[in-house]
């Protein structure tokens, strides 16, 4: 999804959709303006009834549910095994040491899974729990990621950020300090909205961007 609410300039959706067509990974875009869907595309045989991994997106949806049911107590502490939840398939795992994982293992990306290709399967949770480990849980992040940080000198800790990030965000729904995940960020941090205000001035003397002057960003 796409964030469109605070475009200043006309959506062209002919311009966007030319630029999306020369994207070699992209299959689907949406872009939503005020609660009203302005654009809907699908590319290289995707289509709006297929399958696709989601991966991050269904970490942070988790991860706000786990916040949510620390608070009303469905979870007593992110130090809990994964074995209290699904007794059985961790006692089978062909691995044992997944019988240490706990639920901050799995939200800070350090349950030492190792990173295996998508399958198909019938029983996803035994899948995901019999998945073969590369260390032992809580010693390295995920390691695909490790990997990268050794080759480049750095670690990335975004995907990390916001897992915990999404946890106190489902928190925060409980206890009603949010309304709702539509709220606007700058209704949510202050500072962050005036700060734009000022940003927001300083550009008005500045020359006004065209209309087609549309920006895609990638990440691999």
């Amino acid at each position: 999804m796409v964030p469109a609410a605070q475009a200043r300039a006309r959506f062209d959706a002919s311009a966007l959709d030319h630029r999306l067509r020369a994207e070699p990974g992209v299959l689907s875009v949406l872009v939503e303006r005020d609660g009203r869907l302005l654009f809907e595309r699908y590319y290289r045989g995707a289509a709006r009834s297929g399958r696709l991994d989601v991966f991050s997106v269904t970490k942070s949806v988790t991860a706000t549910l786990v916040g949510i049911a620390l608070h009303v107590g469905m979870v007593r502490s992110l130090d809990q095994r994964l074995g209290e939840f699904f007794p059985k398939d961790v006692q089978h795992a062909r691995d044992k040491r997944v019988r240490k994982i706990t639920l901050r293992h799995l939200l800070t990306m350090t349950s030492g899974y190792r990173d295996v290709a998508a399958v198909r399967s019938d029983d996803w949770i035994h899948t995901q729990i019999d998945r073969p480990l590369a260390e032992d849980p809580g010693r390295l992040l995920f390691e695909r990621y490790y990997r990268g940080a050794a080759r480049s000198g750095r670690l990335d800790v975004f995907s990390v950020t916001k897992s915990v990030t999404a946890t106190l965000v489902g928190i925060a729904l409980h206890v009603g300090m949010l309304r709702s995940l539509d709220q606007r960020a700058g209704r949510v941090l202050p500072q962050g909205r005036a700060a734009r205000a000022r940003q927001a001035r300083s550009e008005d003397h500045a020359a006004p961007p065209a209309d087609n002057d549309v920006r895609l960003s990638r990440r691999g």
